[in-house]
């Protein structure tokens, strides 16, 4: 299971890499099977970082305050579609939306800190990436 999430990241990693949201040492890849193994050493060692240092119930909290607020974002993006469907009235995007936020403000509030400050540092990084490459 741990080995498909870190195998997954490191391939979005590479791809995000590919497109100038991340450094561009994530999307080197090597062997046979091309594997972004600077991008799969990163998510490893955060995985280590984290079940190391961190709670059950904190890293679950984790988890799903990431996956509530990629729902949140969802139906929100649901919203604002133009053209719709007769059978997906708006009410049902806000409707998602709400719920996830409520059910996501519910976790434990050390998961929900520690969840956005790693937010906000790919935020940063995403930012700074973008930047610099601009520059040059």
């Amino acid at each position: 299971g741990a080995w498909v999430l870190v195998e997954g990241t490191a391939r979005t990693a590479e791809a995000m890499a590919g497109d100038g949201d991340l450094p561009r040492i994530f999307g080197r890849t090597g062997g046979s099977r091309q594997v972004p193994w600077p991008a799969a050493a990163a998510a490893g060692t955060a995985v280590v970082v984290l079940v190391l240092t961190a709670s059950l119930t904190t890293l679950l909290g984790m988890a799903c305050f990431g996956l509530l607020l990629h729902a949140a974002i969802t139906n929100l993006c649901g919203y604002a579609l133009e053209q719709r469907r007769w059978y997906t009235p708006r009410a049902v995007n806000l409707a998602g939306l709400a719920a996830a936020l409520v059910t996501a403000l519910s976790l434990p509030p050390q998961a929900i800190l520690i969840m956005l400050i790693v937010l906000a540092a790919g935020l940063i990084v995403r930012l700074t990436v973008r930047r610099s490459r601009a520059e040059s």
